[in-house]
């Protein structure tokens, strides 16, 4: 995992707040929240002091992430007081300065190993402690306990699942640990059972291995895939994973959509109406304030009945930002995105596609997008997760050798350059 014991502990304070966070995140609520803020005042804050010093702008992704961060805090004042206050705001100061603590910071590939072990091995703890849950009655589906909700909990599975995949094979030892991590992830994504989640795993996974010229490893991943998933099914319904199969085969059957999707769909007509109809366009209602809307207020044809809605959020990604943020917000979103997509598009057509970060970014991005189309919106510990491996595979590289930081070449996405920075010895 890297040789952590030859590295200065005061100089890479930021690894070890970073790799805390990253075995917190999904399992204990305020250790996480602990070192994701000690992260940012210990790396994140020095990093922007010492760009105003020497007077540098930000570069393209920080105006995006500045302008998210922005349209969030307009778009409470705007609407304030509501119940949910400054949650959504703060929600998304964490993860743009997550972020940008981790872009603005130089990671050798070690560390960005030990990292990713330190993201396995939170996903591993939280997998055993919700089966426990389940075994003791305390959940019916299998979740990361600071996660919640099983399909947020399979988004954040997801992206740790492509960075082990990833690993296990562009990285430069690649071989049968880090596949078997692989597995035994999957395995996990299997019984919680989130359709969204699967699908983006199984979309982003052939990409990134059809993309890295490994044919015979995608057909060997998949067989694998569907020995697991037989496997699954034939367990015992424990952890509700047979609703996968249920759902599945329901529509394929039918043709009609299961109560869930129906609800789902209802809930994509009140956003969209409130929309259109709510006068709140540019700026939306809120962040994370989508349950307060008066539906009574909004027309529909065919009615709604909303004692019938859980109103907790639009259950799809962009939807949510518009009716939360407004054109502001979206846009804002979409560009960061964009910016990033850019960014991992030249990178594969010169050649790094063969690079496990590219992987792992791909997965960073695609899997919540992908899932989060259907369920979960940029919220929370994936989406803090999902941000940690961006500004990982976006920051500078270090040279040991020269004991100097190199910089991508970010002129391919409108991003600055770092400076070279000393990084010590």
């Amino acid at each position: 995992m890297g040789r952590l014991h030859s590295w200065s502990t005061s100089r890479r304070a930021d690894l070890w707040l970073l790799g805390l966070l990253l075995v917190c995140l999904p399992i204990l609520e305020v250790p996480k929240t602990i070192f994701a803020v000690l992260l940012i005042l210990v790396a994140g804050v020095p990093a922007v002091v010492r760009d105003i010093r020497l007077g540098r702008a930000p570069d393209a992704l920080g105006w995006a992430l500045l302008a998210m961060l922005g349209v969030s805090i307009a778009s409470t004042a705007v609407n304030w007081p509501f119940p949910s206050r400054l949650k959504g705001s703060y929600d998304t100061f964490i993860y743009t300065a997550v972020f940008w603590t981790v872009y603005r910071s130089a990671w050798r590939e070690e560390e960005k190993t030990w990292l990713a072990g330190a993201a396995v091995l939170g996903v591993l703890l939280g997998l055993a402690w919700g089966i426990v849950a389940v075994w003791q009655g305390r959940e019916q589906t299998l979740e990361l306990h600071s996660v919640g909700v099983v399909t947020h909990s399979a988004i954040y599975l997801g992206i740790v699942l492509m960075i082990a995949v990833s690993l296990g094979t562009l990285g430069p030892n690649a071989g049968r640990t880090w596949l078997g991590v692989s597995a035994m992830l999957l395995a996990g994504l299997l019984l919680m059972a989130s359709r969204g989640a699967i699908l983006a795993v199984a979309v982003i996974g052939t990409l990134v291995m059809i993309r890295a010229g490994r044919p015979r490893l995608w057909v060997g991943s998949c067989a694998a895939a569907a020995i697991l998933l037989l496997v699954v099914v034939q367990m015992p319904n424990t952890f509700s994973q047979h609703r996968f199969l249920t759902k599945m085969t329901h529509f394929l059957t039918t043709g009609r959509l299961d109560a869930n999707d129906t609800v789902r769909a209802t809930i994509w007509r009140i956003g969209m109406a409130q929309v259109t109809q709510g006068h709140t366009l540019w700026l939306g209602v809120g962040p994370q304030n989508f349950w307060t809307i008066d539906v009574a207020r909004l027309a529909f044809d065919p009615p709604i009945d909303p004692s019938r809605v859980p109103m907790t959020h639009p259950h799809n990604l962009f939807l949510t930002k518009l009716t939360e943020e407004g054109i502001a917000g979206l846009a804002a979103l979409l560009v960061f995105f964009g910016l990033i997509g850019r960014r991992l598009i030249v990178d594969r057509k010169l050649g790094k596609r063969n690079d496990w970060t590219w992987g792992a970014a791909v997965g960073a991005l695609g899997v919540p997008i992908i899932a989060g189309s259907f369920t979960t919106p940029w919220y929370h510990e994936h989406a803090i997760l999902a941000m940690i491996w961006l500004g990982l595979y976006l920051a500078p590289l270090p040279d040991a050798e020269v004991g100097v930081v190199r910089p991508h070449d970010r002129s391919v996405a409108g991003m600055a350059p770092h400076p070279y920075v000393k990084v010590g010895s």
